[in-house]
């Protein structure tokens, strides 16, 4: 959703391109790909049959990653080291510490030296057994095989895929290379679990799905969903309106594009939008689990604002509940997965047009 294959996506294409041959496979197949990283953590459930791909489902924890798994060993450093509350400076570089050990770690290290004295002089060395620091990372591992799983449980007949059309468990992301993932995933899903051979699997992946010659199609999906924050109730009450749901398919052909549209009555003098994505939706509506947050825009609801532009954001907002004002506002998502937005006031006869991304200020068009 970011104007490119996702990456457990591409991960995929290059797992076909490596291990099913030249012709890809010859009946439908999947593979689940497990995509941990520094941040975050990514899995992708992809149908084969010989060169075309789709995402059937997608799962995602947006703030889980390696990073997790470095505060992990941190905390059992300091734990050994006997100290409590330390100077940021001397955390940060005690946890780059950290970090390079673990980068370090392979099937048969059995103790963890960590050198204390990097960051608190005098401090010496600490030892961490593997053992501990493994015992400690299982829940972070449990979370990405929850996730795996409920992708895995959401197949187009909404039936648990059989494991047995699953060629493999495909390891990505820097991350996946911490021994203790590896045990856990091959301690429940044996030899299905296959570890990509580069870490670049997704970079090449993208550039296999890219070259017209090798001839792959990948159909994606939304991994979340998106959705804006809304007025509810007249005004007095803030909803969540789901866009586009998880798991909706992108666009097949060039030009093709998904729509949706709103339509209702102006609440208020200006109409602000809080635009973001979510792994779950709760019963009421509300999304839950993790968010990642996109932009927010700000369009003038009453005609007599029409021309303000930067002001908006600081304007006083009002509400206006006998407003004669008819909104529409148009969304539009292409193959790529790039989302854009037309806000319309049908009564006065004006609109606005923004392209939406994570994180940014709009991109108005």
């Amino acid at each position: 959703m970011r104007g490119v294959i996702n990456e457990p996506s591409a991960a995929g294409v290059e797992y076909a391109h490596h291990h099913l041959g030249a012709s890809g496979a010859t009946a439908r197949e999947y593979v689940v790909v497990y995509d941990l990283g520094g941040g975050t953590f990514d899995a992708s459930v992809i149908s084969m049959a010989e060169r075309r791909h789709e995402v059937v489902a997608s799962e995602g924890i947006a703030q889980l990653g390696g990073d997790d798994f470095d505060n992990l060993l941190l905390e059992l450093a300091l734990e050994r080291a006997g100290l409590n509350d330390l100077p940021q400076d001397a955390r940060a570089e005690l946890l780059q510490e950290c970090r390079e050990k673990k980068e370090e770690l392979h099937p048969n290290t059995r103790k963890i030296v960590i050198d204390v004295g990097r960051a608190v002089k005098g401090a010496g060395e600490v030892i961490v057994s593997t053992a501990d620091f493994y015992e400690r990372s299982r829940p972070l591992v449990a979370q990405t095989i929850e996730a795996m799983d409920r992708a895995m449980e959401r197949s187009p007949t909404g039936a648990e895929l059989d494991w047995r059309s699953v060629a493999a468990v495909y390891m990505v992301g820097g991350s996946s290379d911490l021994p203790i993932v590896a045990r856990t995933l091959r301690e429940r899903y044996g030899r299905q679990v296959r570890k990509s051979p580069t870490a670049r699997a997704p970079a090449i992946g993208l550039a296999i799905g890219g070259s017209a010659d090798e001839g792959y199609t990948l159909r994606e999906r939304f991994t979340r969903h998106f959705g804006v924050w809304r007025e509810a109730a007249e005004g007095r009450e803030i909803t969540f309106d789901v866009i586009f749901g998880k798991d909706t398919p992108l666009p097949e052909g060039p030009g093709e594009k998904l729509t949706a549209a709103r339509r209702y009555r102006a609440g208020h003098n200006v109409g602000h939008f809080r635009y973001l994505e979510c792994g779950r939706v709760e019963h009421q509506g509300h999304p839950v689990g993790d968010m990642t947050f996109w932009d927010e825009i700000y369009f003038p609801l009453a005609p007599d604002l029409q021309h303000e532009q930067e002001t908006l954001a600081v304007f006083p907002v009002e509400r206006t509940p006998e407003s004669e004002q008819i909104i529409e506002e148009l969304y539009s998502c292409d193959r790529a997965g790039i989302i854009e937005v037309e806000i319309l006031n049908r009564t006065a006869n004006y609109r606005r047009g923004y392209s939406l991304r994570v994180g940014t200020q709009k991109s108005e068009r």
